[in-house]
């Protein structure tokens, strides 16, 4: 059950197979089979439409999944298309996250990368989305979660589809059940992550455009060395690390880096790692085990002295200034 609960969600939260083992929390909702239309967690103190025709079933601590095709307590069945709902006391998700051991080693591991990710709202509620897409040997190829943060729990929503055929024909039918989500106590995702999970701010200076110019880096380890090469378009930092701790670095980027982006742990290709969208802000989000690592991220632009859009902004004045001064130049 566990595994496959973390099957929809793995590499859209970057965390490993193993990661989300059941709430100790002691929760006390049961199976409840042929799951459809409005469902209530009363204890994660949420509710959702789900999907039209969607069926499915609720387990032991309140772990949803319904499908097109329907679902049933039998996980070994992988269904083409599952919607997935994950609430978590927050002292699990915190140990989820932040505790570290070796996976095993297995043949043939799918390799996935996140193609879009946001802090955003969803009906007034602040969450996190992700997408995700997987090689050939998932059994899930693409998956979309949203996260949230309440006062008392940690919740997920994920539908996870075998074929992007599958994803783009369902993932409307997903949106609009997410339109209907009510959750009592949301707080603001990034913020409340950030001090569940004790990350610190430090703010290293680096030079740009002949300017100095503060990056805010959030860890829960030290991060040291920290530099930025603007020639080759890179940044670059020594991570710290913990015994048993997996380490967490999130890294305001777009200060100095535009993507898509390519991380380098210890010389080599990570994909552990996933640019996050804020408004006008981007921040690169990288997961370590927990050994020392020296880190390089390299981005596709250096950030600009002036934003595109300032750019745009001053080239409409100056050309307006022109104009008028021609016009009363000639009258003149």
């Amino acid at each position: 059950m566990i595994r496959y609960a973390v099957l929809a969600i793995m590499a859209l939260l970057v965390i490993p197979v193993f990661a989300f083992a059941q709430d100790e929390g002691g929760s006390k909702l049961g199976p409840i089979p042929n799951l459809s239309g409005q469902y209530e967690n009363p204890e994660a103190e949420f509710k959702i439409v789900l999907p039209e025709g969607w069926t499915g079933v609720q387990t032991y601590g309140g772990f949803v999944v319904v499908s097109p095709e329907g679902a049933t307590l039998d996980f070994k069945v992988k269904q083409d298309v599952a919607m997935s709902i994950l609430p978590l006391s927050k002292v699990a998700y915190i140990d989820s996250i932040t505790k570290y051991s070796p996976a095993p080693v297995e043949e043939d591991q799918a390799v996935c990368s996140i193609t879009d990710a946001s802090y955003t709202t969803i009906n007034q509620v602040s969450v996190r989305k992700s997408i995700q897409q997987c090689d050939e040997q998932s059994v899930y190829q693409k998956s979309y979660a949203v996260e949230i943060i309440t006062d008392k729990n940690y919740i997920a929503f994920v539908m996870s589809a075998k074929t992007a055929e599958l994803y783009d024909k369902n993932v409307a039918a997903f949106e609009k059940s997410l339109e209907s989500l009510e959750v009592k106590g949301a707080q603001d995702f990034r913020s409340s992550e950030s001090s569940l999970l004790q990350l610190q701010d430090s703010y290293p200076v680096v030079t740009l455009n002949e300017k100095k110019t503060d990056v805010l880096v959030n860890s829960n380890v030290p991060v040291t060395e920290f530099g930025f090469d603007e020639q080759k378009k890179q940044v670059s930092f020594h991570v710290e690390g913990k015994k048993d701790t997996r380490s967490i670095m999130v890294l305001e980027i777009s200060k100095v880096l535009e993507g898509p982006f390519t991380v380098l742990v210890d010389g080599k290709p990570s994909n552990t790692f996933a640019a996050i969208s804020s408004g006008d802000a981007q921040f690169l989000r990288v997961y370590f085990d927990d050994a020392p690592h020296d880190v390089t991220v390299i981005g596709t632009k250096v950030v600009p002295e002036f934003p595109a859009v300032l750019v745009g902004v001053l080239a409409s004045v100056m050309g307006a200034v022109i104009l008028l001064s021609r016009k009363f130049g000639r009258r003149a």
